[in-house]
């Protein structure tokens, strides 16, 4: 009768020898670890007091509340505005990353969720708030085995900007300041192909299934179409759409037809096809299709969720010689990780896809852990960290938008998008400069043969964007003169850089 008069189903007994030791246990027994679990302390055959706790639905409906009154209390953020970083937090020989958090509307469903528990004891209540820079997470404080305690437990990340539900202005923001910080004319490179490259732009979608990457990424890609034409001296567009996935890479653009990645001089390219479109209605129309042919599937957060990480590339050529690209800028919207209690449902080919998001996923943050504490980057570890290298190397303009969703049942995916904003943050501001040579990457081993004997080696810097440090640290000496010299570079000035890079690293 007690048990029911609290509404509890299931009775832990805890019985003690000597009396003294069960009264001390009674005083201090924690909660229980569930709700609809009673705990007792027993000495002999006397039941003590029955130590309850809150059912999941009431301990969500407090936390809504309680996230609810925080959020009203603090002056509504200004719009954000979505700004390079200042110069002094960028170290030379580096692009800088802008990294942008955006927190997606609530579902209907989960409005009407909200304040209650899941079918997997799960807590929904909208657990985010966030300021002009920074995204708090409000979760259910907990103890040792996962006791619930009666406090919240806050987590912070700042960004370069932070877009809330309300603020529709983030597509067209990306989009202008991709296009207005792609400025290289002139380019030496003839080559016409899906590449991410030096002289271009990239916009990256992050962040969990379910969280708004492919319909910002499709916004973004609408609103690229409108900018790049209004630009001065562009003639038309090269398109190419493909997407990596489990079994390989497919074009988007050619009825999915499968197709070969190349590795040329350490980038990643797919043959695919390219299309030309000479104004914004053709080349939306381009865009159109190969949205049409993106890999979705139903999943247990969503029914119409990207499973491939999918590369949008536009190459803008000139007025003045259509032969010759002015500038990339890429779209590149990454398919989200899924735990495992949201796979129960998945056959044999979703459960290959999660496989394969997730651990490419992984490899990609731990190329960022690595990139931020000067250790050897597995980039051949996955195929898309092979497609990012020029993206995380910092030789590419990077606005990295990582998506946030609202919901407490959601808090694990949150926890780890904003740890992995965090590391990415840190990365694109490290210091070249203090690090050894042989964690040096492309870029900055470009920058050294630049400045070496004053620039007297300057020229060579064209035919070593293959070599990074631990490349070069580990090659032998008559294989590396023989690859320069395989490009039309004298062998005596080869070997007087190959030499130059080695007494740098017994000095470091």
């Amino acid at each position: 009768d007690a048990m029911a008069a609290v509404g509890m189903d299931r009775v832990r007994q805890y019985e003690f020898l000597d009396e003294a030791t069960a009264a001390a246990t009674a005083a201090a027994a924690p909660p229980p670890v569930m709700g609809g679990v009673a705990m007792t302390i027993a000495f002999g055959d006397e039941l003590g007091p029955a130590i309850a706790v809150d059912p999941p639905g009431v301990r969500a409906a407090r936390m809504q509340e309680e996230v609810q009154r925080r959020r009203s209390s603090t002056t509504p953020p200004p719009p954000p505005t979505l700004v390079q970083p200042a110069s002094a937090d960028i170290p030379s020989g580096r692009s800088p990353v802008t990294t942008v958090l955006s927190v997606r509307p609530m579902w209907s469903q989960e409005e009407s969720s909200a304040g209650s528990a899941n079918d997997r004891g799960e807590l929904e209540y909208q657990c985010l708030s966030w300021g002009p820079k920074e995204v708090v997470l409000h979760t259910e404080a907990t103890g040792l085995g996962g006791r619930p305690l009666a406090s919240i437990a806050t987590k912070r990340c700042a960004a370069d900007a932070v877009y809330g539900p309300e603020d529709d202005q983030l597509p067209q923001a990306v989009a202008a300041a991709l296009v207005s910080d792609c400025t290289s004319p002139g380019s030496e490179s003839s080559e016409v192909a899906p590449v991410l490259c030096e002289a271009g732009a990239v916009a990256v979608m992050y962040g969990q299934t379910g969280s708004g990457k492919t319909h910002t990424a499709k916004r973004i890609q609408h609103d690229l179409v409108v900018e790049v034409f209004r630009r001065p001296g562009v003639g038309a567009v090269r398109l190419a759409y493909w997407e990596l996935q489990a079994g390989g890479a497919v074009d988007l653009l050619d009825g999915r037809r499968e197709v070969r990645l190349r590795d040329r001089a350490g980038r990643v390219t797919a043959d695919a096809r390219t299309e030309v479109a000479a104004t914004a209605d053709e080349l939306q129309a381009l865009v159109n299709i190969g949205v049409e042919h993106r890999s979705l599937r139903e999943t247990q957060v969503h029914d119409q969720s990207s499973r491939s990480h999918a590369l949008c590339v536009f190459e803008v050529l000139s007025a003045s010689d259509a032969s010759v690209p002015v500038f990339r800028v890429v779209v590149l919207d990454l398919a989200g990780a899924e735990r495992g209690v949201e796979t129960h449902h998945h056959d044999r080919d979703a459960l290959a896809e999660t496989r394969f998001i997730n651990s490419s996923l992984s490899v990609l943050q731990t190329c960022v852990r690595c990139l931020r504490v000067g250790k050897r980057v597995p980039y051949r570890d996955s195929k898309l960290t092979m497609v990012l290298r020029d993206v995380l190397e910092g030789t590419s303009r990077v606005v990295w938008v990582s998506h946030l969703s609202p919901m407490a049942s959601s808090a694990q995916h949150t926890r780890q998008t904003m740890q992995f904003v965090r590391s990415l943050r840190e990365v694109s501001r490290a210091v070249p400069g203090k690090r050894p040579p042989i964690r040096w990457n492309r870029s900055e081993v470009q920058d050294w043969v630049k400045r070496l004997e004053d620039g007297k080696y300057a020229h060579l810097a064209r035919w070593m964007e293959w070599a990074d440090g631990a490349t070069i640290k580990h090659e032998w000496r008559i294989d590396f003169v023989q690859r320069l010299a395989a490009s039309g570079v004298a062998e005596d000035e080869a070997g007087f850089v190959f030499d130059a890079f080695h007494e740098l690293l017994k000095a470091k």
